[in-house]
Formats: C-alpha cells, sequence, structure tokens
C-alpha cells in the first residue's frame, strides 16, 4: 500500500497546474467539464442494486491533510480513484467496497508520524506541568524552613503571608527542624506582639512577623470557625509565663486596618458601600447560624462594631474574632443586633455622591462622651429609645436612602420587627444586582 501511496505522491506532484475533468455533477452551461487546481476524480455509488459514478474535481484547498495526497484517494474502501491529468477521470473505474471495508481505518506512515509526534508533546507537557507544581511545593518547603530556623533578626516580616502558608511550614514531628504540635493550626514561629488594642476583654496584639494575635486564657479557648466575611483563625501559638498558659490566636494580615480606621481617613463609593455592608451581613449570618454535627458550631453573637471589623484589600470587610467595648454590647442589653444598623450608619456617613458626605463619628457622638459606660448607652439606647441621625440628603440619593431604611429597620425598638443579618444579607445581594438599587 506505501509503494502505491508513493507512487501517486510522484504523479501528484507532476500534474499540471491546471486540470480539467470530467464532471456529471457541475452545470450544463459548463459542458461537463470542471477545471481545478487540484485532482480529479471518481466515486462509485451502490443502492438497491444499481452501481452510479459520480466524476468531478478536488481543489487544493480541499486537501486533507493539506498538500498532500487525499485519504479518499489513498484506499479503495472510500470507493474513490483519483488522477492527475486531463479529463483522466472518464475512465476510471473504482470498485464498490464492502460494508466491512467501509468501516476499516487505515493511517499511512505520515498520519502515524504526526499522531505519535503528538502524544510525545502532550506528554511532555505534562510531565513540565507536574515538575513546577513540585518544585514550587518543594521551594514553598524549603523557604518555610529556612524562616524558621533562622535568627528573628535576620527574617523578613511576613506583611502578605496568608494563614494558609503559615500552615505549610509546620513540620511532621519526627525531631528535624523547628518544633512542631499536635494541633494542626499550632503556628511555630517567634511571636512579638507589636501593638495593644482594645478594651473590656484580653488585650490585642499586632504582630507576628506582621500577622495579627489575640490571646485568650487556655482554659476558655473560643470557638474555632471560618467563614469568608470572618477574620479566619488559623494558627495558634501557646505562651506559658510560669503562672497561666495563654494561646495566642493568629489571623490574616489586612492592611487596611479596621473599618473604623479606615473610614476615618477614606470615603467610599456606592458600590464600595454596598459590598462593605454586603460582607459584614454575610459575616454576621454565618456567626448567628447553629451548626449541628463534629465539626459544628453554637450560634454566637459577636461584638460587633466598626473598630472589630476588619478592611480587606478588595474592599469586602471580615469580622474580627476579638471583643471590645460597651458600644457595640450595650445595643444589645434588651434585642438582638442592632448594631449592625450602627455600623451601616457609619459606613453610609462616609459615601461619597457627587462630592458630597459626612466626616466620619462614631453612633450616638452627639448623644454620649467618647468612652461611654454601659450604664451611659443604656439611658440614651433603651431609656430615651434614640437612634442615630440620618442626614437629610440620603433621602434625595437612591442609593442612601435605601441603606437607611434598612438600617432604621435594625433600630426598632421591638426586637421581633428588626431585621435579622441573614434577611438583611439577602436585600443587599438582591440590590447588588438591580440597576435603579430599590427594594
Amino acid at each position: 500500500m506505501d509503494m502505491v501511496i508513493d507512487e501517486m505522491r510522484k504523479a501528484f506532484r507532476k500534474r499540471p497546474p491546471i486540470l480539467k475533468c470530467e464532471c456529471n455533477v457541475c452545470e450544463e452551461s459548463q459542458n461537463n467539464t470542471c477545471i481545478t487546481d487540484g485532482l480529479c476524480y471518481t466515486e462509485i455509488h451502490g443502492k438497491n442494486g444499481e452501481i452510479s459514478y459520480t466524476y468531478g474535481c478536488l481543489n487544493r484547498q480541499q486537501f486533507l491533510p493539506p498538500e498532500d495526497i487525499p485519504f479518499v484517494c489513498r484506499d479503495q474502501k472510500y470507493g474513490v480513484q483519483c488522477c492527475f491529468h486531463d479529463y483522466c477521470n472518464r475512465d476510471l473505474l473504482p470498485a464498490l467496497p464492502t460494508e466491512n471495508e467501509k468501516y476499516e481505518v487505515t493511517l499511512g506512515g505520515y498520519e502515524t508520524s504526526l499522531i505519535a509526534f503528538s502524544c510525545v508533546v502532550v506528554l511532555m507537557l505534562v510531565f513540565i506541568f507536574f515538575f513546577c507544581i513540585r518544585y514550587q511545593k518543594e521551594k514553598l518547603r524549603r523557604n518555610c524552613r529556612s524562616d524558621i530556623e533562622a535568627n528573628h533578626e535576620n527574617r523578613i516580616p511576613l506583611m502578605d503571608t496568608r494563614i494558609s502558608e503559615l500552615r505549610n511550614c509546620t513540620t511532621s514531628g519526627s525531631g528535624s527542624g523547628a518544633p512542631s504540635s499536635s494541633s494542626p493550626h499550632y503556628t511555630p514561629r517567634k511571636v512579638t506582639l507589636v501593638e495593644m488594642r482594645g478594651k473590656g476583654g484580653p488585650p490585642f496584639g499586632g504582630g507576628v512577623e506582621g500577622l495579627p494575635t489575640t490571646p485568650f486564657s487556655a482554659l476558655s479557648s473560643p470557638s474555632q470557625t471560618r467563614t469568608k466575611n470572618r477574620g479566619e483563625r488559623g494558627g495558634k501559638k501557646r505562651k506559658d509565663n510560669g503562672t497561666w498558659t495563654q494561646l495566642w490566636l493568629v489571623t490574616d494580615y489586612h492592611p487596611n486596618g479596621s473599618l473604623f480606621d479606615y473610614l476615618s481617613k477614606t470615603t467610599v463609593d456606592v458600590a464600595t458601600m454596598y459590598t462593605m455592608a454586603l460582607s459584614i451581613a454575610n459575616g454576621l449570618a454565618h456567626l448567628h447560624l447553629e451548626i449541628l454535627g463534629t465539626q459544628g458550631k453554637p450560634a454566637l453573637t459577636p461584638d460587633l462594631k466598626s473598630k472589630n471589623i476588619l478592611v480587606k484589600r478588595d474592599g469586602t470587610c471580615a469580622i474580627a474574632p476579638w471583643n471590645g467595648g460597651a458600644l457595640d454590647s450595650s445595643p444589645d442589653v434588651t434585642s438582638p443586633q442592632p448594631e449592625g444598623g450602627h455600623v451601616l450608619w457609619e459606613i453610609a456617613r462616609r459615601c461619597n455622591v457627587d462630592g458630597i458626605y459626612e466626616e466620619y463619628q462614631l453612633p450616638y457622638y452627639d448623644m454620649v462622651p467618647s468612652d461611654p459606660s454601659v450604664e451611659e448607652m443604656r439611658k440614651v439606647i433603651c431609656d430615651a429609645k434614640l437612634r442615630p441621625p440620618c442626614p437629610n440628603r440620603w433621602q434625595s440619593q437612591e442609593s442612601l436612602r435605601v441603606m437607611s431604611k434598612i438600617m432604621k429597620e435594625c433600630w426598632y425598638q421591638n426586637a421581633a420587627a428588626r431585621l435579622t443579618a441573614l434577611r438583611i444579607k439577602k436585600t443587599l445581594a438582591a440590590l447588588g444586582v438591580q440597576k435603579d438599587m430599590k427594594i
């Protein structure tokens, strides 16, 4: 077969640039003649015991494979014969293929070589891909180990290190390298507290080589829960001063700081306002949800306020895992979560619409001292039933009007009438896809 194809290729290369062929499928005006730059062919057909032939031209642009003898010309099983000089197909009488021959596939040397080469290339690419992945993992493991074993003075602050990367740095406990713990979330790094924050609970540290840290008693370890809009607790560090033992939670580092810090120096546009509000509602809904099972969690009521909310690089927010002061606790004395409306109020004040916005203030800033007690907040919220004022301009701007409506529904005196975190989440999610931003 290969010798026959080689002979056909020789004749194919010597063919004239333009051929005239017998054609019985052409228009009558062409006198049963077609002109081509390819070849002439005859095809046999058998139907109901009757034999018929088709004569015609096959142009070069129709060749498969290109610039070579077409497959249909190479084997009698296709019922086609080809030739390469004028009107040569008049005398061709291809044989009618049998049923078995129609479904046989025979590849020539060219096709076999092409398939083999393609397989080799694919295998090489797969090998290179997996080699690169393995190399990157090994490089990350070596970097983590060398960073752990290096002196603290020579370390580079890991300001962009994520908790998942810190987990990869733990050893197997074989005795070589850095010390490890039986806990999969243990972070074997030297911890240095850089900044103390907060009040009303344990001190809060800002610095495990650039990562925020929360100390808490080993006797009362808080629940380990994670969600996209809650500060992830991915590592812990044990500290023993001889009198008691503290476990320090290590969270992801967010350079924008708390929502309080961010809004104090930055305004936001309407899209960012909705993004922040939706992410806070999402985290709050997760905390309020009770999850049953071995990896479950109870329903939690966080100390929600702008100082306990972190702003991520993409503008979304995460509820931080630390405690806070009276401002957020006192509204919750009689009913659940009106403080969610307070956070929305803080964000809405800093929403810049056509260059107009309010300066940043905490809720009730004009009603209580800068560092109010629980009793002072109770008198304002529960006894006097006062709420933060909404500027008049919010009613003339649709986005702010909608936000003010949501926050006011969080402030109803009747706790049963207030919006739940899940309802706020669904409402804000629906607003995000509505062009007119209307409820």
